[in-house]
């Protein structure tokens, strides 16, 4: 007989719901309850509430049963159904309603869930939903939240869910039967626990068969007693969860081989890593006779790691490329119930540096560095320097060729036009003494006094291109003479006071200092309208301080630093 029974206890009768329809078995015998136009209609799940009032789950919604009245609502294929005082909670393939006062209400997210297969109301008054594929949801005051295998669930699959009087979740899957503590899923909801523990019931514990049902509610029960019944494809698992052995507090676990660049050894006191080695792998175990498939670890490396790595069941840990450095490593271990050990097993790991890596080597480059920045600095100073010596060098050589053309042409000017122009004008003056004739006499004078004229400014033309009383006299006699005579032509006061430096600076300086003093005076006669000039040379040290002003209409102080 192909029937799939569905049932729910109201009053003294039970009530089953079939593919066919709706029945009630009482004193021995099956009876068809009729539904109306809804009596050959299969049925899914069945809930009833105090008031005796009967839920129908169909494919097309809901049926309310009360006093032989059919009231439909249509919600969608119905897969689970719970009563509770505020209403009737509604799995469907579509997510999750509440019909509460003759009013459909879908639940904020009911997208997320999908397929709802069970419903479950805990004692801490969470609601807890199993889905086809989308893990568990929690719903507590208002708040949700999500349960799926990379969290830790063994399986995006939850048929049925029972809680056991322990406080221990207790759900039916695609991979059999597993269990979970409640108290990790709220550390795991408060963002406390970042895997959630499980333990896995299968064939070698008991169960015939580990395809848990999918259709149809209720698919499970608690009895009074505390059992836990399940059904299955062909059978029905009963779990007494007083019975089931705890297992006992694991120990420490055990650093037993290390693998340096694949070559394996035992793990010692101590892991040395020097420079050749770049991978390290440290395998461990623990000791485990219950279960020893379900024992997790999870490791960290002191100093490098800030929290811990949750490895699961995976039994060694890989680093590559490890920072020179000390740490430790320390490995963790839990058994099937959660718990884990108290003490972790820890072994020191050194990391040797690279002869690179080392301070003296860093020193070193350092020192070198700055070594090489110093040479480049002195070497782009001694450039410098280099470049200008050579300007300087060429600037006085300039210098000296100007001195040396000038003094040759004022020497061949005073030697040999100065001479013709004396020559002449002697001539012109002897032609005088002989000659009586009046027109005669004139054109001589003028002949004479313009042969005196071009000798004077041949004169001051010679003397300006090359002064020859420096050579003569001296610099100091030369510049007090060229003071005076300015200040005899322009008719102003000039105030002296020279300390005497002949021969102490050289012929170019001495020239040089010459031409500012003749420049200096020469723009006080052309542009300064001053009355009183006063000129001070003054020597302090190697220092040479001259000092030019006057009380015309521009004051400026030029300093001369040999």
């Amino acid at each position: 007989m192909d029937r799939q029974h569905r049932l729910a206890a109201l009053g003294r009768r039970l009530w089953v719901g079939t593919r066919e329809g709706l029945c009630t078995f009482k004193d021995g015998h099956f009876f068809t309850e009729p539904l109306g136009a809804f009596s050959k209609t299969p049925i899914s799940a069945l809930a009833a509430n105090a008031s005796g009032e009967l839920a129908i789950g169909t494919e097309s919604g809901v049926l309310f049963l009360k006093d032989g009245k059919v009231t439909p609502q249509a919600t969608g294929p119905v897969r689970t159904l719970f009563y509770e005082e505020d209403g009737l909670w509604i799995g469907t393939r579509q997510g999750l309603f509440n019909f509460s006062k003759g009013r459909l209400l879908p639940q904020p997210d009911a997208w997320r869930f999908g397929g709802v297969n069970t419903l479950l109301r805990s004692r801490d008054e969470s609601l807890w939903i199993g889905t086809e594929q989308n893990g568990i949801f929690r719903l507590l005051h208002g708040k949700m939240a999500h349960y799926e295998r990379t969290m830790g669930l063994p399986d995006d699959s939850a048929q049925q869910i029972l809680e056991d009087d322990a406080g221990f979740l207790w759900c039916g899957g695609r991979s059999g039967l597993f269990r979970m503590a409640r108290r990790e899923l709220d550390q795991f909801a408060a963002g406390r626990l970042k895997k959630i523990q499980f333990y896995r019931f299968g064939k070698d514990d008991g169960l015939l068969r580990d395809d848990f049902m999918d259709s149809g509610q209720p698919g499970c029960f608690k009895s009074k007693d505390g059992r836990l019944w399940f059904s299955t494809f062909g059978t029905i698992a009963i779990v007494d969860p007083a019975r089931v052995p705890r297992n006992p507090p694991i120990g420490s676990p055990i650093t037993d081989q290390c693998v340096l660049n694949r070559n394996e050894s035992g793990c010692g006191q101590n892991i040395v890593i020097h420079p050749r080695d770049e991978n390290l792998e440290i395998r461990y175990t623990a000791i485990n006779l219950t279960k020893p498939d379900q024992v997790r670890f999870k490791y960290r490396l002191k100093g490098l790691d800030d929290e811990w790595v949750d490895a699961e069941r995976r039994r060694t840990a890989y680093y590559s490329h490890l920072p020179p450095g000390r740490y430790t490593f320390e490995v963790l271990a839990a058994n099937s119930d959660g718990v884990w050990s108290t003490t972790a097993a820890a072994i020191p790991v050194s990391v040797l540096p690279a002869f690179y890596r080392t301070w003296w080597f860093l020193l070193l480059s350092i020192s070198c560095a700055a070594a090489f920045l110093q040479w480049i600095w002195r070497r782009r100073v001694f450039t410098l320097r280099q470049a200008h010596a050579v300007q300087q060098a060429f600037s006085r050589q300039l210098i000296e060729s100007q001195e040396r053309e000038r003094k040759r042409i004022a020497a061949e000017l005073h030697d040999s036009l100065g001479q013709r122009l004396v020559m002449i004008n002697n001539l012109a003056l002897l032609a005088l003494e002989k000659r009586e004739n009046g027109e005669q006499n004139s054109s001589l004078r003028e002949i004479s006094s313009a042969a005196s004229q071009a000798i004077g400014e041949m004169k001051d033309i010679s003397y300006n291109l090359r002064p020859f009383r420096l050579d003569r006299l001296g610099l100091t006699k030369t510049l007090e003479w060229i003071i005076r005579s300015t200040a005899s032509a322009a008719q102003i006061r000039v105030s002296t006071d020279l300390v005497n430096i002949d021969r102490m600076l050289p012929k170019d300086s001495e020239i040089n200092l010459f031409r500012i003093v003749q420049e200096s005076l020469g723009n006080i006669v052309k542009h300064s309208r001053a009355t009183d000039v006063t000129v001070s040379l003054t020597l302090t040290g190697s220092k040479l301080l001259l000092i030019i002003a006057d009380n015309g209409i521009d004051h400026w102080v030029p300093r001369l630093d040999p």
